[in-house]
């Protein structure tokens, strides 16, 4: 039964990065992962989100030289089979946190802030929220 499993998950993969051309944009290929995941309402705030933390390069490095791509992900606690530097990966991992924390009930700025700061935190760090606010279109 895994074996099915995980040939299922891995045809849904490819099926999902056949929809999704590497000729689109990363702001489109963001809002097409919230609209697929049903939290097209979001794209603003991840957008926002993901310009302040890299201007949207998707191979930027943190002057600390740990957190990396279009979210800042650190790189110790990537655990993605994909390269931090895949952007479809840096994308679906940023659906899927956002997506569980919606889902948990937690309010905008919340989300905002855990992905900052992380679920363990659970103060809302206002400074970080206010400058990815800022950023909205």
């Amino acid at each position: 039964v895994s074996a099915f499993l995980l040939n299922r998950s891995s045809d849904l993969l490819v099926a999902e990065a056949q929809t999704v051309s590497a000729e689109q944009s990363i702001e489109e290929r963001l809002r097409i992962a919230l609209e697929s995941a049903g939290i097209g309402w979001w794209f603003p705030y991840a957008y926002a989100q993901m310009l302040q933390e890299s201007g949207g390069n998707p191979w930027a490095v943190n002057p600390n030289g740990l957190d990396h791509g279009l979210f800042q992900y650190r790189i110790l606690y990537w655990s993605e089979p994909e390269s931090i530097y895949d952007i479809g990966a840096q994308i679906r991992k940023y659906v899927s946190q956002v997506s569980a924390r919606i889902s948990a009930g937690l309010s905008i700025e919340e989300i905002i802030s855990r992905h900052y700061t992380s679920d363990y935190v659970t103060a809302i760090n206002w400074e970080y929220v206010g400058h990815v606010l800022s950023r909205m279109k």
